[in-house]
């Protein structure tokens, strides 16, 4: 297990209050995503967490996939699960999680794409697995503009405390879309932050 999941795991039954400490920031989150879902769509969810935003999505979807690396989040996120026969999860790390290509209408990636060793790799994976005109849905941190948190953040790692973090410019995060072969069509900062980016990019028809 290396640090990053070891963290997440230890992380895992405080993290709903942690996400939920700023609740109007999470509805706006939320009620970007959902304006962009259709009744029909098959959604992947990637770095579900607990499944916070899962859960809505999945309220609205036809069928949603779950998917994370830390078996504590993927463990909290099934305890929330009542008849929600459209909704499973799925403990794995993209490249592993046996998805076919063109398999979903939409793929959802909240406050993950800073987290990945690689995001380039990740998007690309991302753009396969979308059928063509499908769309990725992000909302992205760019902590370049905030290199005292960022300092901060990277101490804390080194004692475990946080994760790794990458800490994105805002071309550069749009670079990485255009260059995995999206089409960027909404490159927004979020109501209420200063550096949170609402991104939604289209896999080309």
């Amino acid at each position: 297990m290396d640090k990053n999941e070891n963290f997440w795991n230890r992380m895992a039954d405080r993290y709903d209050l942690e996400e939920l400490k700023d609740r109007a920031l999470f509805e706006r989150n939320m009620a970007c995503i959902l304006a962009k879902l259709k009744e029909t769509d098959t959604v992947l969810d990637f770095g579900c967490g607990t499944g916070l935003y899962t859960l809505a999505i999945a309220e609205k979807a036809e069928e949603v996939i779950g998917l994370d690396t830390s078996t504590e989040m993927i463990r909290l996120a099934e305890r929330k699960l009542v008849n929600h026969i459209k909704l499973r999860y799925i403990c794995s790390e993209l490249s592993k999680a046996n998805f076919h290509s063109a398999q979903f209408d939409t793929i959802v990636a909240t406050y993950i794409l800073h987290l990945v060793p690689n995001p380039s790799l990740v998007l690309s994976q991302l753009f396969d697995y979308l059928k063509p005109g499908a769309k990725l849905l992000s909302i992205t941190p760019c902590m370049a503009s905030k290199p005292l948190m960022y300092a901060l953040l990277s101490l804390l790692r080194r004692v475990g405390m946080a994760p790794a973090i990458r800490p994105f410019k805002e071309g550069d995060l749009r670079q990485c879309f255009l260059e995995a072969g999206f089409v960027v069509e909404e490159f927004k900062l979020q109501e209420g932050t200063s550096n949170q980016y609402c991104v939604v990019a289209q896999k080309p028809i």
